[in-house]
């Protein structure tokens, strides 16, 4: 839904970009009666013709619940608010550099 909100579509053959996402998550087990997992989401942009580095984000991710199911959807719905909330601001950047 981020990336589509962001303007973007799904992959072509003849694409001018190719947008990758790496969710790197350690789940940290259980602390003081909380499950806790930790990691970071990140967001690449890459010119298609030239392979060329557009966009490079990463953004902290730290989530807590009382269970461990809780505490995978905490996650989910973390990840998806940083996909809707910044993708856009970040891809919008590729512009400003460019121009």
């Amino acid at each position: 839904a981020g990336v589509a909100a962001a303007g973007m579509t799904s992959a072509r053959a003849d694409a001018a970009y190719r947008l990758e996402g790496d969710l790197d998550v350690q789940d940290l087990g259980q602390k003081d009666g909380w499950y806790w997992f930790r990691g970071s989401l990140e967001i690449i942009l890459r010119d298609n013709h030239n392979d060329k580095l557009l966009v490079d984000e990463r953004w902290p991710l730290k989530v807590s619940g009382a269970t461990k199911p809780q505490a995978e959807v905490r996650l989910r719905d973390q990840v998806q608010q940083r996909l809707n909330l910044e993708l856009k601001t970040a891809l919008l950047g590729v512009k400003e550099q460019q121009n």
